[in-house]
């Protein structure tokens, strides 16, 4: 986010740093502002993806199961194999959904307990209703979304 955040700075829109990042031919490269910014988006559809599924097991105390689905459905694509298991190795031992809102200091009563607090819900919904615009000219660039 710092090397967003700095080229904002000079570079006024998203469509003049990707082309400037075609220009220097560096869109793929480690470090480009247009791959970190490739990163962000993904970031953020994790988020979504991982709030859509808290609300729809609700009363389901698993975050692992909500986590490696948004995973499955997101990341996982992107990823190569060593990430991928990886990735499955620490989602398989994620805590339950009331331990990590006690942690976080937003659940009420005993750790095992999944109640969530109005504020938490409804703020995981509005999250999972975010409708994300102008993303399509991120990836318009063939072969941008590439395993990295």
């Amino acid at each position: 986010l710092n090397d967003l955040a700095a080229a904002s700075r000079s570079i006024s829109t998203l469509e003049e740093m990707i082309d400037k990042d075609i220009e220097a031919g560096c869109v793929k490269k480690y470090g480009s502002h247009t791959r970190n910014l490739l990163k962000v988006k993904q970031g953020l559809e994790m988020i979504k993806v991982l709030c859509e599924e808290l609300l729809a097991t609700e009363g389901d105390d698993s975050l692992k199961d909500a986590a490696i689905k948004a995973y499955n459905q997101v990341l996982f694509p992107h990823h190569q194999y060593n990430i991928q298991k990886a990735c499955a190795t620490g989602l398989n031992s994620l805590p339950s959904k009331s331990l990590v809102l006690l942690l976080l200091g937003e659940a009420v009563g005993h750790p095992t307990s999944p109640v969530y607090p109005e504020d938490f819900l409804r703020s995981v919904r509005a999250v999972a209703l975010l409708r994300i615009y102008r993303w399509s000219d991120i990836t318009r660039l063939p072969n941008l979304a590439v395993k990295c």
